[in-house]
């Protein structure tokens, strides 16, 4: 009987530390997902000026006789300079409020499937 009550209050301690810890881990995790949303996000707009630039590059050699597109090509390195434009100017005209309301549905998003997730990993373990 004493083996299994100190194996009973042994569990009981490690089960009260580890969900400590879980709850210390999911808030600096949070914090840190707020830093790579954040991150990653200007990363976002980097590409899409590195894409824009490609494409009017493309463009101009064709216009030049450099490098010519066919038909289909040329309509669709047209569509795309069209829509990176658009996604860059939409992204370098949002106020802070919008910024900070867009990051906050992804942080819910990112909240959704690490609770889904979570969800998931539990029943497995039973």
């Amino acid at each position: 009987m004493k083996v299994s009550y100190a194996f009973m209050a042994l569990a009981t301690i490690v089960v009260g530390v580890s969900g400590e810890a879980a709850v210390k881990t999911r808030r600096r995790s949070r914090e840190q997902m707020m830093t790579d949303l954040i991150e990653r996000q200007a990363l976002r707009e980097q590409k899409l000026e590195e894409m824009l630039s490609e494409r009017k590059a493309q463009l101009s050699d064709h216009q030049a006789g450099r490098s010519l597109l066919s038909g289909d090509d040329h309509a669709r390195v047209s569509r795309q300079m069209e829509a990176f434009g658009k996604k860059l100017e939409t992204m370098k005209t949002m106020t802070d409020k919008d910024r900070s309301e867009m990051l906050q549905r992804e942080m819910e998003m990112m909240d959704q499937i690490n609770s889904r997730t979570g969800a998931h990993r539990r029943k497995m373990e039973l």
